[in-house]
């Protein structure tokens, strides 16, 4: 039976290693470039009356093979723990359904900036949101609602770069879920329904990469 050197042998794994390494490596260089090139976008929210809206991979995860699904967690946080005055702020809930609170903006970053997909707005009037849409929490001070986000189709390989908006303008949701219009308007809209936070808030960017394996 032949046997090869040992040192040959240490020394080809150590190539295939580093050669391993260098092409993961340069694979990922763009994304390292479109990373850099966004700065402080990358961390930096826009809070607004004692909200701030986030997002990340999960698991910190910025690569994906064109068949795995991808999944990013949104974090609405009550921030005003860090003020000389904290409070609970009431916020609508119903993040479920994207287009009724949350929307996102979604841009493939190859050869250029192009708009991939942008979320549309879901209307709905009180009525409708009572039987459908109906909660809301008191969020305290430190504390944050979220959902995870994920794609249902299945993204072209490429680069992309993501941000999210929570954007509420309703004015008021039902103190229960279990009211109906007719009760609401037997105690008084005072007892029956809860003043919401109102307004727009955007979150940072990410970018991530969808392989082409």
């Amino acid at each position: 039976m032949k046997t090869k050197p040992l040192g040959k042998t240490i020394t080809t794994c150590v190539v295939a290693v580093v050669a391993a390494v260098c092409t993961a490596g340069c694979r990922n260089d763009d994304l390292l470039q479109h990373k850099q090139a966004l700065g402080a976008a990358a961390v930096a929210t826009e809070p607004k009356d004692g909200l701030a809206l986030s997002i990340w991979p999960r698991q910190g995860k910025e690569t994906f093979r064109k068949d795995e699904v991808i999944l990013i967690d949104v974090k609405l946080t009550n921030i005003t723990n860090g003020l000389p005055r904290p409070k609970d702020i009431p916020v609508y809930t119903e993040i479920a359904r994207e287009g009724l609170l949350l929307y996102l903006e979604l841009y493939k970053l190859d050869g250029g900036r192009r708009q991939h997909w942008l979320t549309e707005r879901v209307d709905a009037d009180l009525k409708e949101r009572m039987k459908h849409y109906p909660h809301y929490v008191k969020l305290q001070p430190g504390f944050f609602i979220g959902r995870p986000l994920q794609f249902k189709k299945r993204l072209p390989p490429g680069i992309y770069e993501l941000s999210v908006s929570y954007a509420n303008n309703y004015d008021f949701c039902p103190l229960s879920a279990g009211l109906t219009p007719d009760q609401i308007n037997l105690i008084g809209a005072d007892l029956g329904l809860v003043k919401l936070w109102k307004g727009l808030l955007r979150s940072n960017t990410i970018v991530f990469k969808v392989l082409e394996e």
